[in-house]
């Protein structure tokens, strides 16, 4: 397998999850990120030797959602096995604000859709506002007793 081949693995893949340019509205994001995964494959089969452990490294993408209203960074964690030239997408890290979600690929067809990602993220955005408003108001309360 080369990487050209791992790289349209992963172009197909992002594809079919909604990280296009349209959803992401990001013009070249997901070019840009493809070329930074082929840059590190070769980086890593020219500078490393075989090893126990394959490689492990992350790669960026960035979202503006409904307008760039809701802002997503997403990183992308990879095992890149040398001895078979094989890359492996192992988990997800998605922030909108300073909320952040963790996704666990027991398979690289689990990745959660662009969609699924920004529901999620916005439904736990609510709960951490309202859980800090509610703190707020029951700190208030406590210093008004006092």
């Amino acid at each position: 397998m080369n990487s050209e081949h791992n790289i349209n693995v992963q172009r197909l893949l992002l594809l079919s999850k909604g990280y296009t340019e349209s959803n992401l509205q990001r013009p070249n994001e997901p070019r840009l990120f493809l070329s930074t995964l082929h840059t590190t494959i070769n980086e890593i089969e020219r500078h490393s030797l075989s090893t126990d452990k394959p490689p492990i490294f992350t790669a960026k993408l960035q979202a503006d959602f409904e307008n760039g209203s809701f802002p997503v960074h997403f990183q992308f964690g990879y095992e890149y096995n040398l001895d078979h030239q094989i890359l492996t997408l192992k988990h997800l890290e998605a922030t909108l604000f300073d909320t952040t979600k963790h996704y666990r690929l027991s398979k690289q067809s689990t990745l959660p859709t662009t969609a699924m990602v920004l529901k999620e993220l916005k439904t736990q955005l609510r709960q951490d506002m309202r859980r800090k408003l509610e703190k707020r108001a029951s700190h208030a309360k406590k210093n008004r007793r006092i």
